[in-house]
């Protein structure tokens, strides 16, 4: 919920116009889904939302990843942390 703190700190989720403002300034489309979008959609707050989800095209992700740098938002991982499609070395699917 709003103003709850867990182990990222104090969290405060972002309103849809703080999204807009803040990738306003870039050149590749993005999209607010989940329960924020069905909220536009109808033109109401249904619900208190936790999150807000952000899509943008995989091909823009630089993009998308120099607007977030530098503004708390992103933790860079190790190769080894990404999930990996395909077997596994014990020939089980990875599962993400």
């Amino acid at each position: 919920m709003a103003n709850e703190t867990n182990q990222f700190g104090l969290w405060q989720p972002w309103q849809p116009e703080e999204v807009a403002k803040f990738f306003s300034t870039l050149t590749v489309p993005w999209w607010i889904a989940g329960g924020w979008a069905l909220d536009l959609f109808l033109g109401v707050q249904t619900r208190e939302h936790e999150d807000i989800d952000i899509l943008f095209l995989r091909r823009d992700q630089h993009e998308i990843r120099a607007q977030l740098q530098g503004c708390g938002m992103f933790k860079k991982r190790t190769r080894s942390s990404y999930p990996v499609r395909g077997p596994s070395r014990n020939g089980n699917r990875t599962r993400f």
